[in-house]
Protein backbone atom coordinates (compact mmCIF):
# COMPACT_ATOMS: atom_id res chain seq x y z
CA UNK A 1 0.00 0.00 0.00
CA UNK A 2 1.44 3.11 -0.57
CA UNK A 3 1.77 5.31 2.29
CA UNK A 4 3.26 8.96 0.73
CA UNK A 5 -0.56 10.40 0.74
CA UNK A 6 -1.31 9.58 4.82
CA UNK A 7 2.64 9.75 6.30
CA UNK A 8 3.26 12.62 7.72
CA UNK A 9 5.88 15.05 7.22
CA UNK A 10 8.18 13.58 9.70
CA UNK A 11 7.86 10.22 8.26
CA UNK A 12 8.78 11.67 4.84
CA UNK A 13 11.89 13.06 5.80
CA UNK A 14 12.86 9.70 7.33
CA UNK A 15 11.78 7.81 4.60
CA UNK A 16 13.67 9.42 1.55
CA UNK A 17 16.67 10.59 4.24
CA UNK A 18 15.92 14.38 3.90
CA UNK A 19 15.09 17.29 5.63
CA UNK A 20 13.52 20.54 5.50
CA UNK A 21 17.27 21.85 4.46
CA UNK A 22 16.44 19.56 1.30
CA UNK A 23 19.54 16.79 0.63
CA UNK A 24 23.37 17.58 -0.08
CA UNK A 25 24.63 17.28 -3.22
CA UNK A 26 26.85 14.37 -3.31
CA UNK A 27 23.48 12.61 -2.05
CA UNK A 28 21.78 14.09 -5.02
CA UNK A 29 24.32 12.51 -7.59
CA UNK A 30 24.60 9.15 -6.21
CA UNK A 31 20.56 9.25 -6.54
CA UNK A 32 20.62 10.40 -10.19
CA UNK A 33 23.33 7.90 -11.20
CA UNK A 34 21.19 5.23 -9.43
CA UNK A 35 17.55 5.97 -10.39
CA UNK A 36 18.36 8.38 -13.65
CA UNK A 37 17.38 11.71 -14.89
CA UNK A 38 14.07 12.78 -14.65
CA UNK A 39 12.81 12.98 -17.90
CA UNK A 40 10.21 10.37 -20.21
CA UNK A 41 12.20 8.24 -22.23
CA UNK A 42 11.46 9.15 -26.03
CA UNK A 43 10.97 5.90 -28.03
CA UNK A 44 13.88 6.29 -30.64
CA UNK A 45 12.30 6.54 -34.45
CA UNK A 46 13.79 3.86 -36.18
CA UNK A 47 13.71 5.07 -40.07
CA UNK A 48 14.39 1.85 -41.60
CA UNK A 49 12.22 -0.05 -39.70
CA UNK A 50 9.53 2.42 -40.76
CA UNK A 51 10.83 2.27 -44.54
CA UNK A 52 10.49 -1.27 -44.77
CA UNK A 53 7.04 -1.55 -42.87
CA UNK A 54 5.37 0.24 -46.06
CA UNK A 55 6.80 -2.82 -48.04
CA UNK A 56 5.56 -6.08 -46.47
CA UNK A 57 1.83 -6.45 -47.20
CA UNK A 58 0.65 -9.59 -49.31
CA UNK A 59 -0.23 -7.29 -52.21
CA UNK A 60 3.39 -6.27 -52.60
CA UNK A 61 4.72 -9.39 -52.16
CA UNK A 62 2.35 -11.08 -55.28
CA UNK A 63 3.76 -7.73 -57.18
CA UNK A 64 7.39 -8.56 -56.34
CA UNK A 65 6.79 -11.80 -57.97
CA UNK A 66 5.30 -11.20 -61.08
CA UNK A 67 8.30 -8.69 -61.51
CA UNK A 68 10.44 -11.98 -61.14
CA UNK A 69 8.26 -13.89 -63.76
CA UNK A 70 8.35 -11.00 -65.65
CA UNK A 71 12.31 -11.39 -65.50
CA UNK A 72 12.16 -15.28 -66.00
CA UNK A 73 10.52 -15.62 -69.01
CA UNK A 74 12.96 -13.87 -71.58
CA UNK A 75 15.48 -15.67 -70.08
CA UNK A 76 13.71 -18.71 -70.40
CA UNK A 77 13.09 -18.04 -73.76
CA UNK A 78 16.12 -16.79 -75.06
CA UNK A 79 18.84 -16.76 -72.66
CA UNK A 80 18.91 -12.87 -72.27
CA UNK A 81 16.77 -9.99 -71.50
CA UNK A 82 16.34 -7.19 -73.60
CA UNK A 83 15.33 -3.35 -72.79
CA UNK A 84 11.83 -4.01 -73.71
CA UNK A 85 11.36 -6.71 -71.61
CA UNK A 86 12.43 -4.01 -68.60
CA UNK A 87 9.62 -1.76 -69.14
CA UNK A 88 6.97 -3.42 -67.35
CA UNK A 89 9.14 -4.69 -64.30
CA UNK A 90 10.42 -1.43 -64.17
CA UNK A 91 7.31 0.14 -63.75
CA UNK A 92 5.73 -1.73 -61.58
CA UNK A 93 9.03 -1.21 -58.94
CA UNK A 94 8.33 2.77 -59.33
CA UNK A 95 4.79 1.86 -58.28
CA UNK A 96 5.84 0.18 -55.39
CA UNK A 97 8.45 2.84 -54.68
CA UNK A 98 6.49 5.49 -54.78
CA UNK A 99 3.74 3.69 -52.40
CA UNK A 100 6.68 2.94 -50.00
CA UNK A 101 7.96 6.34 -49.97
CA UNK A 102 5.18 8.50 -49.97
CA UNK A 103 3.56 6.20 -46.82
CA UNK A 104 7.20 6.97 -44.85
CA UNK A 105 7.42 10.46 -45.15
CA UNK A 106 4.00 10.72 -44.01
CA UNK A 107 4.25 8.97 -40.78
CA UNK A 108 7.62 10.75 -40.46
CA UNK A 109 6.65 14.14 -40.86
CA UNK A 110 3.67 13.46 -38.56
CA UNK A 111 6.07 11.93 -36.04
CA UNK A 112 8.30 15.13 -36.22
CA UNK A 113 5.69 17.27 -35.42
CA UNK A 114 4.43 15.08 -32.88
CA UNK A 115 7.66 15.51 -31.03
CA UNK A 116 7.62 19.25 -31.47
CA UNK A 117 4.52 19.60 -29.62
CA UNK A 118 5.70 17.58 -26.48
CA UNK A 119 6.72 20.62 -23.79
CA UNK A 120 5.07 19.42 -20.59
CA UNK A 121 7.88 20.22 -18.59
CA UNK A 122 9.94 23.28 -16.95
CA UNK A 123 13.69 24.01 -17.57
CA UNK A 124 14.80 25.02 -14.50
CA UNK A 125 13.14 24.28 -10.38
CA UNK A 126 14.19 25.59 -7.14
CA UNK A 127 15.26 23.27 -4.62
CA UNK A 128 17.05 23.52 -1.34
CA UNK A 129 20.27 21.40 -1.86
CA UNK A 130 23.20 21.93 0.98
CA UNK A 131 20.60 24.05 2.91
CA UNK A 132 20.61 26.99 0.57
CA UNK A 133 17.86 27.62 -2.11
CA UNK A 134 19.20 26.87 -5.56
CA UNK A 135 17.94 26.79 -9.48
CA UNK A 136 18.73 23.04 -11.13
CA UNK A 137 17.69 21.62 -14.30
CA UNK A 138 14.27 19.61 -13.81
CA UNK A 139 15.72 16.89 -15.59
CA UNK A 140 18.02 17.02 -12.38
CA UNK A 141 15.43 16.18 -9.70
CA UNK A 142 15.88 13.12 -7.56
CA UNK A 143 13.82 11.99 -4.91
CA UNK A 144 14.14 13.50 -1.33
CA UNK A 145 14.82 17.19 -3.10
CA UNK A 146 12.71 19.24 -1.15
CA UNK A 147 11.18 21.87 -3.71
CA UNK A 148 9.75 25.13 -3.81
CA UNK A 149 6.20 25.80 -6.76
CA UNK A 150 5.23 29.21 -7.55
CA UNK A 151 2.23 30.42 -9.50
CA UNK A 152 2.12 29.90 -12.93
CA UNK A 153 4.98 26.97 -12.70
CA UNK A 154 4.36 23.29 -14.40
CA UNK A 155 5.16 20.53 -11.74
CA UNK A 156 8.26 18.80 -12.92
CA UNK A 157 7.87 15.86 -10.60
CA UNK A 158 4.99 13.87 -8.19
CA UNK A 159 5.99 15.69 -5.32
CA UNK A 160 4.49 15.60 -1.56
CA UNK A 161 3.50 18.82 -0.24
CA UNK A 162 4.84 19.99 3.09
CA UNK A 163 3.64 23.97 2.87
CA UNK A 164 0.70 24.82 1.05
CA UNK A 165 -1.02 28.48 0.39
CA UNK A 166 -3.75 29.10 -1.49
CA UNK A 167 -2.63 26.26 -3.65
CA UNK A 168 -4.96 25.56 -6.61
CA UNK A 169 -3.53 23.11 -9.40
CA UNK A 170 -4.62 22.94 -12.78
CA UNK A 171 -4.51 18.39 -13.36
CA UNK A 172 -6.58 18.52 -16.66
CA UNK A 173 -3.61 17.05 -18.60
CA UNK A 174 -4.17 14.24 -16.40
CA UNK A 175 -7.87 13.87 -15.32
CA UNK A 176 -9.43 16.15 -18.50
CA UNK A 177 -11.17 17.96 -15.92
CA UNK A 178 -10.91 21.97 -16.02
CA UNK A 179 -11.96 23.18 -12.67
CA UNK A 180 -8.38 23.70 -10.24
CA UNK A 181 -8.32 21.44 -7.46
CA UNK A 182 -7.60 23.03 -4.03
CA UNK A 183 -4.47 21.71 -2.41
CA UNK A 184 -3.48 21.27 1.37
CA UNK A 185 -0.76 19.04 3.32
CA UNK A 186 -3.54 17.39 5.47
CA UNK A 187 -3.22 13.91 5.33
CA UNK A 188 -5.06 12.53 2.38
CA UNK A 189 -5.89 9.30 0.36
CA UNK A 190 -4.48 7.60 -2.81
CA UNK A 191 -8.00 8.39 -4.15
CA UNK A 192 -8.74 11.84 -3.00
CA UNK A 193 -4.49 12.93 -3.73
CA UNK A 194 -5.05 16.76 -2.10
CA UNK A 195 -1.87 16.69 -0.43
CA UNK A 196 0.05 15.50 -3.40
CA UNK A 197 0.87 17.78 -6.97
CA UNK A 198 1.66 15.88 -9.96
CA UNK A 199 4.30 15.93 -12.84
CA UNK A 200 2.29 17.38 -15.87
CA UNK A 201 0.16 19.69 -13.85
CA UNK A 202 0.17 23.51 -13.51
CA UNK A 203 0.19 25.80 -10.44
CA UNK A 204 -2.36 28.44 -11.04
CA UNK A 205 -2.38 30.12 -7.80
CA UNK A 206 -0.48 30.61 -4.34
CA UNK A 207 2.19 28.96 -3.69
CA UNK A 208 4.00 25.42 -2.07
CA UNK A 209 6.97 23.70 -0.86
CA UNK A 210 7.38 19.61 -0.73
CA UNK A 211 9.39 17.12 -1.07
CA UNK A 212 10.01 14.84 -4.36
CA UNK A 213 8.58 11.39 -4.03
CA UNK A 214 8.39 10.29 -7.79
CA UNK A 215 10.41 11.23 -10.82
CA UNK A 216 10.63 10.49 -14.08
CA UNK A 217 8.78 6.72 -14.99
CA UNK A 218 8.02 6.65 -12.10
CA UNK A 219 5.46 9.50 -11.83
CA UNK A 220 2.00 8.95 -12.60
CA UNK A 221 2.32 10.33 -15.97
CA UNK A 222 5.21 8.36 -16.88
CA UNK A 223 2.87 5.14 -16.17
CA UNK A 224 1.11 6.73 -18.67
CA UNK A 225 3.43 7.02 -20.82
CA UNK A 226 4.46 3.33 -20.53
CA UNK A 227 0.89 2.61 -20.99
CA UNK A 228 0.62 3.96 -24.31
CA UNK A 229 3.79 2.54 -25.37
CA UNK A 230 2.43 -0.91 -25.12
CA UNK A 231 -0.72 0.11 -27.53
CA UNK A 232 -0.35 -2.32 -30.72
CA UNK A 233 -1.79 -0.28 -33.70
CA UNK A 234 -5.14 -2.30 -35.06
CA UNK A 235 -5.49 -3.68 -38.87
CA UNK A 236 -7.39 -1.37 -40.58
CA UNK A 237 -10.93 -2.85 -42.72
CA UNK A 238 -8.91 -1.73 -45.60
CA UNK A 239 -5.97 -3.46 -44.29
CA UNK A 240 -7.91 -6.50 -43.75
CA UNK A 241 -9.64 -6.27 -46.92
CA UNK A 242 -6.26 -6.00 -48.93
CA UNK A 243 -5.05 -9.18 -47.44
CA UNK A 244 -7.82 -11.35 -48.24
CA UNK A 245 -8.11 -9.98 -51.72
CA UNK A 246 -3.73 -10.43 -52.08
CA UNK A 247 -4.58 -13.79 -50.55
CA UNK A 248 -7.07 -14.44 -53.47
CA UNK A 249 -5.28 -13.63 -56.16
CA UNK A 250 -2.03 -15.58 -55.48
CA UNK A 251 -4.29 -18.37 -54.70
CA UNK A 252 -5.98 -17.80 -57.96
CA UNK A 253 -2.35 -16.97 -59.79
CA UNK A 254 -1.02 -20.53 -59.09
CA UNK A 255 -4.39 -22.30 -59.43
CA UNK A 256 -4.19 -20.65 -62.98
CA UNK A 257 -0.59 -21.11 -63.80
CA UNK A 258 -1.33 -24.85 -63.01
CA UNK A 259 -4.09 -25.78 -64.59
CA UNK A 260 -3.54 -23.69 -68.07
CA UNK A 261 0.12 -25.53 -67.92
CA UNK A 262 -1.39 -29.20 -67.42
CA UNK A 263 -4.01 -28.51 -70.16
CA UNK A 264 -1.21 -27.23 -72.75
CA UNK A 265 0.64 -30.24 -71.91
CA UNK A 266 -2.56 -32.83 -72.40
CA UNK A 267 -2.85 -30.64 -76.23
CA UNK A 268 0.92 -31.96 -76.90
CA UNK A 269 2.31 -28.29 -76.34
CA UNK A 270 6.01 -28.08 -75.67
CA UNK A 271 6.59 -27.60 -71.91
CA UNK A 272 8.42 -24.10 -72.29
CA UNK A 273 5.90 -22.78 -74.60
CA UNK A 274 2.74 -24.12 -72.41
CA UNK A 275 5.37 -22.70 -69.11
CA UNK A 276 5.12 -19.11 -70.89
CA UNK A 277 1.74 -18.76 -71.93
CA UNK A 278 0.95 -19.89 -68.08
CA UNK A 279 2.95 -16.75 -66.59
CA UNK A 280 1.64 -14.55 -69.08
CA UNK A 281 -1.91 -15.22 -67.50
CA UNK A 282 -0.88 -15.48 -64.21
CA UNK A 283 1.38 -11.53 -64.05
CA UNK A 284 -1.62 -10.46 -66.35
CA UNK A 285 -4.11 -11.13 -63.30
CA UNK A 286 -2.19 -9.16 -61.02
CA UNK A 287 -3.63 -5.16 -59.95
CA UNK A 288 -0.26 -3.29 -60.53
CA UNK A 289 -1.71 0.19 -60.65
CA UNK A 290 -3.71 -1.29 -56.99
CA UNK A 291 -1.23 0.18 -54.66
CA UNK A 292 -0.60 3.24 -56.47
CA UNK A 293 -4.22 4.78 -57.11
CA UNK A 294 -4.82 3.00 -53.44
CA UNK A 295 -1.70 5.57 -52.04
CA UNK A 296 -2.83 8.64 -53.66
CA UNK A 297 -6.52 8.55 -52.91
CA UNK A 298 -5.28 8.09 -48.99
CA UNK A 299 -2.78 11.04 -49.46
CA UNK A 300 -5.55 13.50 -51.02
CA UNK A 301 -7.37 13.05 -47.75
CA UNK A 302 -4.67 13.34 -45.82
CA UNK A 303 -3.84 16.77 -47.04
CA UNK A 304 -7.65 17.68 -46.98
CA UNK A 305 -7.39 16.84 -43.29
CA UNK A 306 -4.10 18.69 -42.46
CA UNK A 307 -6.32 21.90 -43.76
CA UNK A 308 -8.57 21.27 -41.01
CA UNK A 309 -5.75 21.36 -38.95
CA UNK A 310 -5.76 17.21 -37.98
CA UNK A 311 -2.54 15.31 -38.02
CA UNK A 312 -2.70 11.64 -39.73
CA UNK A 313 0.51 9.59 -38.40
CA UNK A 314 -0.30 6.97 -40.36
CA UNK A 315 -1.87 6.91 -44.61
CA UNK A 316 -4.36 4.19 -43.66
CA UNK A 317 -5.97 5.76 -40.61
CA UNK A 318 -7.79 7.76 -42.98
CA UNK A 319 -9.85 4.88 -44.19
CA UNK A 320 -10.50 3.33 -41.20
CA UNK A 321 -11.92 6.98 -40.13
CA UNK A 322 -14.41 6.79 -43.02
CA UNK A 323 -16.02 3.58 -41.15
CA UNK A 324 -16.34 5.13 -37.76
CA UNK A 325 -19.50 5.39 -36.80
CA UNK A 326 -19.08 7.01 -33.16
CA UNK A 327 -16.28 8.99 -31.60
CA UNK A 328 -15.71 8.90 -27.89
CA UNK A 329 -13.35 11.84 -27.05
CA UNK A 330 -12.00 13.74 -23.67
CA UNK A 331 -13.45 17.35 -23.99
CA UNK A 332 -11.40 18.99 -22.00
CA UNK A 333 -7.93 20.41 -23.76
CA UNK A 334 -9.18 18.26 -26.96
CA UNK A 335 -12.65 19.59 -28.89
CA UNK A 336 -11.88 22.59 -26.43
CA UNK A 337 -8.80 24.50 -25.93
CA UNK A 338 -9.13 24.55 -21.99
CA UNK A 339 -9.30 28.13 -22.22
CA UNK A 340 -12.06 30.80 -20.52
CA UNK A 341 -13.61 33.48 -22.15
CA UNK A 342 -16.25 36.06 -21.44
CA UNK A 343 -19.05 35.71 -23.14
CA UNK A 344 -21.69 37.80 -21.81
CA UNK A 345 -22.07 40.54 -18.89
CA UNK A 346 -25.04 41.34 -16.80
CA UNK A 347 -25.76 44.63 -15.70
CA UNK A 348 -28.09 45.23 -12.76
CA UNK A 349 -29.29 48.08 -11.13
CA UNK A 350 -29.77 49.98 -14.39
CA UNK A 351 -32.18 52.71 -15.80
CA UNK A 352 -32.03 50.73 -19.14
CA UNK A 353 -34.21 48.36 -20.26
CA UNK A 354 -31.25 46.07 -21.93
CA UNK A 355 -29.03 45.10 -19.23
CA UNK A 356 -26.93 42.39 -20.85
CA UNK A 357 -24.08 42.34 -23.66
CA UNK A 358 -23.22 39.67 -25.50
CA UNK A 359 -19.85 39.72 -26.62
CA UNK A 360 -20.21 41.19 -29.73
CA UNK A 361 -21.85 44.24 -28.25
CA UNK A 362 -19.08 44.58 -25.24
CA UNK A 363 -17.87 47.79 -27.27
CA UNK A 364 -21.32 49.68 -26.79
CA UNK A 365 -21.16 48.76 -23.17
CA UNK A 366 -17.97 50.30 -22.69
CA UNK A 367 -18.47 53.22 -24.66
CA UNK A 368 -20.51 54.66 -21.63
CA UNK A 369 -17.50 56.21 -19.08
CA UNK A 370 -19.66 54.69 -16.05
CA UNK A 371 -19.30 51.27 -17.28
CA UNK A 372 -15.96 51.54 -18.33
CA UNK A 373 -14.93 51.80 -15.02
CA UNK A 374 -15.49 48.13 -14.99
CA UNK A 375 -12.41 47.58 -17.05
CA UNK A 376 -10.75 48.62 -13.85
CA UNK A 377 -11.90 46.91 -11.71
CA UNK A 378 -11.39 43.79 -13.40
CA UNK A 379 -7.74 44.78 -13.71
CA UNK A 380 -7.01 45.90 -10.32
CA UNK A 381 -9.05 43.18 -8.73
CA UNK A 382 -7.43 40.40 -10.07
CA UNK A 383 -4.10 38.19 -9.20
CA UNK A 384 -3.51 36.56 -13.16
CA UNK A 385 -0.09 37.24 -15.08
CA UNK A 386 -1.24 37.69 -18.87
CA UNK A 387 -1.06 35.39 -20.99
CA UNK A 388 -1.46 31.76 -19.13
CA UNK A 389 -0.60 32.50 -15.64
CA UNK A 390 -3.22 32.18 -12.90
CA UNK A 391 -7.10 30.95 -12.26
CA UNK A 392 -8.64 30.37 -15.67
CA UNK A 393 -11.44 32.43 -14.80
CA UNK A 394 -8.90 35.46 -13.53
CA UNK A 395 -7.50 35.49 -16.74
CA UNK A 396 -10.04 35.47 -18.68
CA UNK A 397 -10.94 38.50 -16.94
CA UNK A 398 -7.76 40.18 -17.47
CA UNK A 399 -7.64 39.36 -21.37
CA UNK A 400 -11.25 41.59 -21.40
CA UNK A 401 -9.52 44.45 -19.61
CA UNK A 402 -6.97 43.62 -21.78
CA UNK A 403 -8.55 43.83 -25.07
CA UNK A 404 -11.02 46.84 -24.07
CA UNK A 405 -8.74 49.47 -22.43
CA UNK A 406 -6.66 49.58 -25.68
CA UNK A 407 -9.65 50.43 -27.48
CA UNK A 408 -10.47 54.08 -26.92
CA UNK A 409 -14.16 54.63 -26.53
Amino acid sequence: MNTIFSDTIEKLYTKFSSSENGISSEIAQLRLEKFGKNILPQAKKKWLKMLLSEFTSPLVFILIAAVFLMLLVPILESGKITAHDLIEPIAILIILLFNGLLGFFQAWKAENTLEALKTLQPEFASVMRDKKIIKIRTENLVTGDIILLSEGEKIPADIRLIEAIECKVNESLLTGESTAVYKTIQESTEEHAENVVFSGSELISGRAKGIVYATAMETRIGKIAHMLTEIERPVSPMEQKLEKLSQKIGIGMILLCVIVFVLSIMQNIPWIDALFTAIALAVAAVPEGLPAVMTISLAIGVSVMAQKKALVRNLKSVESLGSVTVIASDKTGTITQNKMSVEKIFIFNTDTNNNSYERNNFEDLFSNNKNAELLEILENCNDAVLPNIGDPTEIALLQLAEEHRAKKY
